[in-house]
């Protein structure tokens, strides 16, 4: 997938030519950016099945896994209750939450 972020050369002087060079440098790594997290988001989504709660708490994990995480600190990122949230994440990662969070911390 490719995006294109476009914006209007007007020429003129240097200083024009100058942030001219900036913003196209910029745009190019707005793009690659918005290219990577496309691609992190379908990774996430084909891991989980859901890109918008699960995804999001997997990605909050990868953060700060390093940190004391808790099943509730979690779910509340995701404004759940922690009970559906640990049933929801086992259905779709099919590890538990603690599985889980051990399972990162080796790989990382």
């Amino acid at each position: 997938m490719t995006f294109r972020i476009a914006f209007i050369s007007t020429g003129g002087s240097s200083s024009t030519k100058s942030l001219n060079t900036l913003l196209w440098n910029l745009k190019d790594k707005m793009e690659e950016m918005l290219c990577r997290i496309i691609k992190t988001d379908r990774k996430l989504y084909k891991e989980t099945g859901d890109n918008s709660t699960i995804g999001y708490a997997i990605r909050y994990m990868e953060k700060n896994f390093s940190k004391d995480i808790s099943l509730d600190m979690a779910a509340n990122q995701v404004s759940m209750n922690s009970n559906y949230f640990s049933s929801l994440f086992r259905k779709k990662t099919g590890y538990s939450f603690v599985k889980y969070l051990q399972k990162l911390k080796i790989e990382k």
